[in-house]
């Protein structure tokens, strides 16, 4: 019986076969290279013999027919590959010829949750399936039918993720990706801009993804140096601000900062002010910068300058201030910052204000928390914009307090003219809308406060 290759568990048909020399009934002996032949299921007439056939119970008696019948059990029971490829516990095997429908090899090398899930060798990898009913539960392992990056990650070496888009699982020997990530960046920069990736010159491709993400719980990943947990993902913690040696990749770090802290201009540091959430936290964070010190010095004495502003509206609330560079080339290259040069002849004061320094452009604030935190401006309902006060223009004490709606602050730090509390007005209708205030029609007209002179009091 020579129609199939040798070495097939079992093949069906009949006991003996007429043939050979001599035309005699011949058993398998008889017959050179001839293989032993076992009756198929069908032969048996009755359930007892039905199910007694062989051990490894391939015939069940199949009551559900008219009449019942002896039929076969197991993956060879199928004729096609359609059926075959229906049955998760089979696979139609083309080596053969013909071709045969077979055992999966998992389903029939495992049967428990253990070795199954061990199991990552070449004929598998194979997996545990929960949703299948039966002892044949281990299955072997689909890379694309993977939709958890996890579960891909850690099922099998042979399975990777590709984290663009919405996430896939695939099997590199078996799909071609035309964009992965981590896997197509070709320069250092870009892959270590990526805290999923990381640059590793032992390995090809030279871009890899980090061994951080392939841990799938916080308590994992936190537990890991160099890893950080994003709330879904774990992470290759980024580098430090140093690494970043231009300004443009410093700006893009959250975390970092662009040549605000002064004792280190023109390099990335930390942003002092990100971690704050408290207006008086914020407004007292306070940075040494180089002598000499200029007339925003919170202490001229020691150079100490507040870096940061307080918007309770803003995102974040606690944010850098503009226009903190010490040169006049770096000021005016920031939108919105103005240079002022020393004064001559110079305002009184101690020397140490006797010099040149970036400041902001006057009233150009966004917000009217920033605009009313300035003492030179006031924040304009109407135009919905921040406009200079009428007490900007003078810089001293004696020109302050010889206009009618200023006077001179001095307790602040640095002293400055601020209009009186009705010379915020400068409207007729304003200033009386405010009982605390009343309109004086002289030349110039201005608000000015409400006072007891010209009335009659018993």
């Amino acid at each position: 019986w020579n129609d199939y290759p040798n070495g097939h568990n079992r093949i069906e048909g009949y006991v003996c076969e007429w043939g050979g020399v001599g035309d005699l009934c011949m058993d398998k002996d008889d017959v050179f290279g001839s293989q032993l032949l076992v009756a198929g299921c069908s032969s048996y007439t009755n359930q007892g013999a039905c199910e007694s056939r062989l051990p490894d119970g391939s015939c069940k008696w199949d009551t559900t027919q008219r009449p019942a019948k002896c039929v076969e059990t197991g993956c060879h029971r199928y004729g096609d590959e359609a059926a075959c490829e229906g049955d998760v516990t089979c696979d139609w095997d083309t080596t053969m010829s013909p071709p045969e429908c077979v055992d999966n090899y998992c389903a029939v090398t495992h049967l428990t949750t253990q070795d199954c899930n061990a199991d990552n060798t070449a004929e598998g990898p194979c997996y545990w399936n929960t949703n299948l009913v039966g002892d044949k539960k281990c299955q072997t392992l689909v890379c694309a039918d993977v939709s958890d990056k996890c579960k891909c990650i850690q099922s099998s070496p042979q399975c990777q993720w590709d984290a663009s888009g919405g996430g896939s699982c695939y099997n590199p020997a078996l799909t071609t990706k035309t964009a992965v990530v981590c896997r197509d960046v070709t320069t250092e920069a870009e892959c270590m801009a990526d805290t999923t990736c990381i640059w590793d010159s032992s390995k090809t491709p030279l871009c890899q993804l980090s061994v951080c993400y392939s841990l799938c719980t916080q308590r994992t990943c936190v537990a890991r140096a160099g890893c950080t947990w994003d709330g879904t993902d774990c992470r290759r913690e980024p580098p430090g601000c140093a690494a970043h040696t231009d300004a443009v990749s410093c700006k893009q770090d959250e975390k970092c900062l662009w040549n605000v802290i002064w004792s280190s201009a023109n390099t990335c540091v930390e942003n002092p002010c990100r971690t704050h959430t408290d207006q008086q936290s914020c407004t007292s964070v306070v940075e040494e910068m180089p002598s000499p010190c200029t007339p925003r010095a919170v202490n001229p004495d020691y150079c100490s300058l507040n870096v940061c502003d307080f918007d309770p509206l803003g995102t974040p609330i606690c944010f850098p201030k503009k226009c903190l560079q010490t040169s006049q080339g770096n000021c005016v290259a920031e939108s919105g910052c103005q240079w002022v040069p020393i004064q001559t002849p110079p305002p009184a004061g101690p020397p140490s204000t006797l010099v040149a320094y970036c400041t902001t452009e006057k009233c150009k604030h966004s917000t009217l928390q920033l605009c009313n935190n300035d003492p030179y401006c006031l924040w304009d309902d109407q135009k919905t914009t921040c406009v200079e006060t009428p007490c900007a223009k003078h810089p001293d004490e004696l020109t302050c307090n010889h206009d009618k709606v200023c006077h001179w602050d001095a307790s602040r730090s640095s002293a400055v003219c601020s209009p009186t509390e009705c010379g915020v007005y400068a409207t007729k209708g304003k200033c009386k809308a405010d009982t605390k205030c009343t309109w004086d029609d002289s030349n110039p007209a201005y608000c000015t406060a409400v006072t007891c002179e010209g009335y009659n009091v018993p």
